[in-house]
């Protein structure tokens, strides 16, 4: 054993006997340190005990005073509880507090509410006209929208027919020899053919 290993355990160790509590200082690494504590475990010279992930080391007492140190254990055990308890308290309200923090950040503040009101009414008084509209049966649309929208539904339907007769010639020419009924063959293939014409729908 090195020289300034050996100076660090009886550093530790009259440390923890001094104070009885696990070595705190900064003088040497805290993987040393942790090496140290696991050898007096070895040696029985302390004892540790896990809350969480939490240890705790503390020197094992004389006899004489281990009534006294098991009393102070279980005063320290509960406020440690108790502690942990709140702590867990606390992080939930604070994930609580997180959330209702972030839905405030959504919502506008008073003065960009202050500037909303105005543009909202606006807003709302142009609805209210075009509801007033409807409700006394005013043609919104103009002749030249009724036009774009008759020549955009005449180009539709002729785009319609044409892919509608290319894809019944491909079928046909793909199952002109094939045996069986044709209908059958299509619902297994999961082809649907219109209810009703496309010609015949604008006359109902």
């Amino acid at each position: 054993m090195s020289k300034k290993k050996l100076n660090a355990e009886e550093e530790v160790c009259d440390y923890m006997r001094k104070v009885n509590r696990p070595y705190n200082a900064r003088k040497y690494p805290k993987a040393t340190i942790v090496k140290i504590l696991d050898r007096f475990i070895d040696q029985n010279i302390i004892y540790s005990k896990t809350y969480g992930k939490t240890i705790i080391y503390s020197v094992k007492q004389d006899k004489e005073n281990e009534m006294n140190t098991k009393e102070q254990q279980e005063i320290i055990d509960k406020q440690f509880d108790e502690l942990y308890n709140e702590d867990e308290l606390l992080s939930k309200d604070i994930i609580i507090y997180e959330k209702q923090l972030k839905q405030l950040k959504l919502e506008p503040r008073n003065n960009d509410a202050t500037e909303l009101i105005p543009k909202l009414i606006e807003k709302n008084n142009m609805i209210q006209a075009h509801m007033n509209q409807l409700k006394s049966n005013t043609i919104l649309l103009s002749n030249e929208g009724k036009q774009n929208i008759d020549s955009e539904y005449n180009l539709m339907r002729k785009e319609w027919r044409i892919r509608r007769k290319i894809g019944r010639d491909m079928f046909n020419t793909i199952t002109e020899n094939l045996p069986g009924k044709l209908n059958e063959f299509k619902e297994q293939l999961g082809i649907e053919d219109d209810s009703i014409s496309y010609e015949d729908s604008f006359s109902l």
